[in-house]
């Protein structure tokens, strides 16, 4: 075996989190073939899969996991241009925000509002990441994959990756056997900035600099950087809930009670502002309990100040959730995954 299978790794190094006890089995793979490896690995001991990116969106118990962990690091980048298009191949494994960078740097529009977003590229379909007016589905193509149960491989449009907020095919029972080798985005050389989101369009009101692809990368770092902890100081998976989506008829029932309720039209629903009810109708802003908290400057974030346990943050999450549930009625969903070590 060309590739190293590792024993009883500690899983709090590959979560932002900070939390996990060992996995059984570890691997790290950077190619197909390493990939075939590590699954034949596991079908011979019967031993349960996780597929792992950059671990910012995934929380492990402190039991471990007993089974293999397999981290995607399969690299590449490429580069096609056609007309106004720019196609561009990425490996699973690439780093995000360095991802973004490089298409800023080329002039190539489209993915600058999703600057900074901590992971990988393999994730970024399966979560449907968005922020600040934008959603990674807009410039998907297609997504290559390997399936883990057949070793085959099966090339996905965007229409069969069944994109919704922050969800896809791959977040579903079926779609969890498919291990992301690639994405292909489809950028645009002379592209439409984005301002829609009140944040982004104040900051170039207030600072006056000129609306570029550079320009409006810093301003979503800065804001970024203002409005969530930092991961070096702090254990956390970013936004850890999603903003609900709602009826008309229940946001207008809502938005009577408590005025000022911010929410954007999706097709005959409506998406609120999560932040906007945790913090103004809740008071929960900076609450915490124990070891974890929601973040000052940002509720959507759970914090960990170091000593959290698996179980803690279980106990925590749920006590929000019952807070927003008894005000709102209201289920509010998690949008980082919890691994149990079963």
């Amino acid at each position: 075996m060309s590739m190293k299978i590792l024993k009883n790794i500690s899983l709090k190094d590959f979560n932002t989190f900070g939390i996990g006890g060992p996995a059984r089995f570890f691997a790290s793979v950077k190619s197909i073939d390493e990939l075939k490896e590590a699954l034949q690995f596991a079908k011979k001991r019967r031993l349960k899969i996780f597929i792992l990116g950059g671990g910012s969106n995934t929380v492990f118990d402190d039991k471990g996991f007993n089974g293999l962990i397999i981290r995607n690091n399969i690299k590449g980048l490429k580069f096609l241009k056609k007309g106004n298009s720019v196609l561009v191949e990425v490996g699973g494994g690439e780093d995000w925000d360095g991802f973004v960078e490089k298409t800023v740097s080329k002039n190539f529009w489209g993915l600058e509002n999703l600057s900074l977003i901590p992971g990988t590229v393999g994730a970024s379909p399966i979560q449907n990441i968005g922020a600040y007016g934008v959603e990674v589905s807009e410039f998907i193509i297609k997504v290559e994959t390997i399936n883990l149960k057949t070793l085959k491989k099966k090339t996905f449009s965007n229409k069969e990756c069944k994109f919704s907020y922050r969800n896809s095919f791959f977040k579903t029972k079926k779609g969890k056997d498919f291990f992301i080798i690639k994405v292909f985005f489809k950028l645009k050389k002379n592209g439409v900035p984005n301002l829609k989101y009140k944040d982004v369009s104040e900051y170039f009101e207030s600072s006056k600099k000129k609306i570029t692809q550079k320009n409006i990368r810093q301003a979503i770092i800065k804001i970024r950087n203002r409005k969530l902890p930092d991961l070096e100081k702090f254990g956390t998976g970013g936004s850890f809930f999603k903003n609900p989506i709602i009826s008309k008829k229940d946001f207008d029932e809502l938005n009577g009670k408590y005025h000022g309720l911010k929410g954007y039209i999706e097709g005959n629903k409506v998406k609120i502002s999560l932040a906007f009810i945790m913090d103004h109708i809740c008071g929960l802003k900076g609450y915490r309990e124990g070891n974890f908290s929601l973040y000052k400057n940002q509720p959507l974030a759970i914090v960990n100040f170091g000593k959290g346990s698996f179980e803690e943050l279980k106990k925590f999450k749920n006590k929000i959730q019952k807070k927003v549930f008894q005000k709102t009625k209201i289920k509010i969903e998690e949008e980082v995954f919890l691994v149990d070590s079963k």
